[in-house]
């Protein structure tokens, strides 16, 4: 801000100050003691002198010219009462100022008997202070002030826009406000007034004015954190440096005017709370950490004391170090010792502080963490610094899970979980040896090109059930922790067992199954457009991964995959990691249902709840329609009404066990699309002959998206809110079937189409793309015994040759394994306009992503790239 605006702001305050405050029993202002003063710019000094000279003013005290640095813009009056109760002569006059030919500037002055007001008029502002005992000498004052000035107004050809005049009372109470007119018209009576830039209250304590900033730099940041994360890919290094130039502009505008009131509480801990939400969101830590721990943590100064800070050096240039020792402290009298008492307040304020202790024992001098200016913190790093982060004590203090105790025994801090943890040694392992490997120039070959280096791909034993079976995981392509997983997705929409080839579509379903079985694939239940599948997988190979995700002859312990995830995997904790934080919305359901004439052992009971949140629960299998009622009950009530029914009687017939899984998800777009534009649009098949109409949604937007040649098929990205989950849609070219593009992607890793997408994305880039997207209500559930045994599970399902004596000494085998998922994508909170009318003459039609044919869909963690949901669309309900 420039010191000539904040100049005028301080004249301002200073004379509502004096108005409301320096007042004789009498109640007029007592000013016996101050000349009249006229505060003009440099620019007009030769024009108010010959102002003086003309106006003749006799008999009272003189008027003292001042010549203000402040504005060439501005003209501030100031006319007061003379010394000794004289009463000035009037003044009236008319000014037409011009400066170059780019603006014109006019402005009125009077001077009434005993009538004490300010005016500082800019090119479309105009403020007027007046001072009254009374109601009635307020309204008279005010009424005469009004007057003149539109008389004036209408001389000159100009008009007051009556809509945005209001008046406020900076002091006092009335029964009922004063009628202040303009043209006739009364003015209403506003609680605040914002004026270059800051907003006035009636209070005079500028919470109003600190509550509009901070509302406004949190917008402003939100979308900056969002924007450079979602199209420019920007890194978190230029996202910081966003946040000290933007964030800091907005929130220290005009601070020397009001950063006395920080030196209250309640003011500084909304300045507080805004850098809170900004930290929080650039770091990715969890919502209970302390404010002071996080800027403890980050090397961040907290923004309440570099508020001050502008202030301090607007002052200590003006040479006023009384105001400089009202925002630190007495002793002040050099620069050195400003920063030393704002150091002093931050290490008081750290040392005092009840929360964040954690924090203060690894950092326990602010003066120590600034000097380590070279530490900037990862995610990962800031939720071990303050303790708040996947580990078990902490996510047991947050109630979200029933024991802190690491299945080593051994409380879960983050010491014991990050340092001396065996499943962290154990994922640490190969990385020191490729470390020490390359100190020693020994070579290593990767353990995707030979399978015997890992015994664990071949062999896994779980002692908590007592049973152990040799799998051939076999090879997958890809190389990243989650490859597996696309590669599975992908096979599985390819499957011709799930896939279509009929145009006649039934009623409310999204697509048929070409025959009457049931495994592996969808049962034909409205809506059905979702081919779900787990949540992640831990290990490159797929088989492996389902082997510790389902388990082979039922081996539970050890094992992660899906929302089945074991506390000690580390994958794990940073997907749930992520869906704490996200405004993404997923319930899952896992359950393991036995009967209740075979009571399981209690030791698995207690390993199946404790570290896979698998609820073990016993039911009378004996009757179907009861079991299969308690088993809906239970999950509806788990997934809060969502999913209503899970089984059904006949699937409940002559069981031994029961293992379900059910997920609910919820996402909420991003940029959200516009209901009122949604219309009914004609569906084809591949051929090209249509189907039938759909409700089609319509958006345009800057979304990730391109046309990858060597697959065939336009890709686009529909980000979620949060920005931690999106859409992938891919569309195959018109009358193109979509498996070859499926099988297509299964030899492509995913981290590689996303590469490829991008660089097609900024080779061509474009300001937006019309999206043509049909309203999706997905529900899906599938019977995975036959998928899992393609996979190589098959012994579990066997009565004979199923092993599962470490949950019951009875013979058991896994008779059924249902999943059930449904995804809900909603339009609510838009406010999108409609397709535009505008014609693009000298540039090109924006892309067209026109989804009125198959195609599909993956619903992705966006920094981990790990596939939640996939599926694909023939023909979709949009009931």
């Amino acid at each position: 801000m420039r010191d000539h605006t904040l100049g005028n702001l301080l004249i301002l305050l200073g004379m509502i100050s004096l108005l409301t405050t320096a007042q004789d029993p009498h109640g007029s202002v007592d000013i016996s003691n101050l000349d009249p003063v006229l505060f003009v710019s440099r620019g007009l000094k030769k024009f108010a002198l010959d102002l003086l000279a003309e106006s003749s003013i006799q008999g009272g005290p003189n008027l003292n010219l001042v010549v203000s640095p402040y504005s060439v813009w501005a003209l501030l009056v100031l006319i007061m009462e003379g010394a000794g109760g004289e009463t000035a002569n009037q003044i009236r006059a008319a000014i037409n100022i011009k400066q170059n030919t780019k603006m014109q500037r006019q402005g009125y002055l009077m001077l009434e008997d005993k009538l004490r007001w300010l005016v500082i008029a800019f090119a479309d502002d105009l403020i007027i202070v007046v001072e009254g005992n009374s109601r009635r000498s307020l309204e008279e004052r005010s009424n005469r002030v009004l007057d003149g000035l539109v008389r004036w107004c209408k001389s000159v050809k100009l008009k007051m826009a009556l809509a945005k005049t209001t008046f406020m009372l900076f002091k006092g109470k009335m029964v009922r406000n004063p009628s202040t007119k303009v043209e006739g018209k009364n003015l209403r009576r506003s609680q605040t007034v914002r004026y270059l830039g800051v907003t006035l209250d009636e209070n005079r304590n500028f919470t109003a004015h600190i509550e509009e900033v901070m509302g406004r730099a949190q917008r402003v940041m939100n979308k900056i954190i969002s924007t450079g994360r979602r199209r420019f890919h920007l890194p978190m290094r230029i996202i910081k440096t966003y946040r000290h130039a933007i964030l800091h502009s907005i929130v220290v505008y005009a601070a020397c005017v009001w950063a006395h009131r920080l030196n209250n509480v309640v003011p500084a801990r909304a300045v507080r709370s805004i850098q809170r939400n900004v930290l929080l969101r650039l770091t990715g830590a969890y919502r209970t950490v302390a404010t002071d721990a996080l800027n403890v943590a980050l090397g961040v100064w907290p923004l309440y004391i570099l508020v001050k800070k502008r202030a301090i050096g607007y002052w200590k240039r003006k040479n006023n170090w009384d105001k400089v020792r009202i925002l630190t402290s007495p002793e002040v009298e050099t620069s050195e010792d400003i920063v030393f008492a704002l150091l002093r307040e931050w290490q008081r304020h750290w040392e005092s502080s009840e929360t964040g202790r954690r924090a203060y024992q690894l950092f326990p001098n602010v003066v120590e963490r600034i000097d380590n200016a070279h530490l900037e913190p990862s995610p990962g790093l800031v939720q071990f610094i303050t303790g708040k982060g996947p580990y078990l004590e902490s996510l047991r203090n947050m109630g979200l899970v029933k024991t802190d105790r690491c299945e080593c025994g051994e409380v879960g801090t983050p010491e014991h979980v990050v340092l001396e943890r065996a499943r962290t040694l154990e994922i640490r392992r190969p990385n020191q040896q490729e470390v020490q490997g390359d100190s020693d120039e020994v070579s290593y070959r990767d353990s995707d090109e030979e399978g015997d280096n890992d015994e664990d791909n071949e062999r896994y034993e779980d002692r908590s059930t007592g049973s152990g079976t040799e799998t051939d995981a076999g090879e997958m392509p890809g190389s990243g922790k989650y490859e597996a997983l696309w590669d599975w997705h992908t096979s599985q929409l390819m499957n011709p067992e799930v896939y279509w080839d009929s145009p006649v579509i039934s009623e409310g379903s999204s697509f048929q199954p070409i025959n009457g079985k049931d495994e592996g694939k969808e049962r034909g239940r409205m809506g059905e457009s979702c081919d779900c599948r787990f949540l992640f997988l831990e290990r490159r190979r797929l088989g492996l991964g389902l082997v510790r995700a389902l388990g082979v002859k039922m081996e539970l312990g050890g094992c992660s995959a899906a929302l089945f995830y074991h506390r000690g995997n580390g994958y794990s904790r940073s997907v749930i990691s992520y869906l704490d934080t996200s405004s993404i919305e997923l319930h899952s359901v896992n359950a393991l249902f036995t009967d209740l004439n075979r009571p399981i052992d209690p030791n698995f009971r207690n390993i199946a709840m404790s570290n896979y949140h698998c609820n073990v629960i016993p039911v009378n299998f004996g009757n179907p329609v009861a079991s299969a009622e308690s088993v809906n009950k239970w999950v509806s009530r788990a997934t809060h009404q969502h999913i209503s029914e899970l089984v059904l009687p006949d699937d409940l017939i002559n069981p031994e066990l029961l293992l379900a899984n059910a997920i609910f998800f919820r996402g909420q777009w991003k940029i959200p699309f516009n209901k009122n534009v949604t219309f009914l649009d004609k569906f084809y098949n591949e051929e090209g002959v249509e189907l039938g109409k759909v409700q089609m949604m319509f958006h345009n937007g800057p979304f990730l998206h391109g046309f990858l040649d060597d697959i065939d098929a336009h890709f686009l990205e529909l980000p979620y809110e949060g920005d931690q989950f999106c859409m992938l849609l891919v569309l195959p070219r018109e009358k193109a079937p979509l498996l070859p593009v499926l099988k297509k992607l299964k030899s492509l890793p995913l981290d590689e189409v996303y590469m490829k997408l991008k660089k097609e994305y900024e080779e061509f880039m474009e300001d937006g793309v019309n999206v043509f997207l049909p309203r999706l209500s997905v529900t899906s559930d599938f019977v995975l015994n036959g998928v899992l045994q393609q996979l190589g599970i098959v012994d579990v399902f066997e009565e004979t040759l199923a092993n599962l004596s470490g949950i019951s000494s009875r013979k058991l085998y896994l008779s059924k394994l249902i999943h059930k998922a449904q995804i809900q994508i909603t339009e609510e909170g838009t406010i999108a306009s409609a397709a535009t009318a505008a014609s693009f003459s000298d540039r090109t039609f924006p892309t067209q992503f026109i989804a009125n044919r198959p195609f599909a869909y993956f619903i992705i963690q966006k920094e981990l790239k790990i596939v939640l949901f996939a599926g694909k669309v023939a023909f979709p309900n949009t009931a």
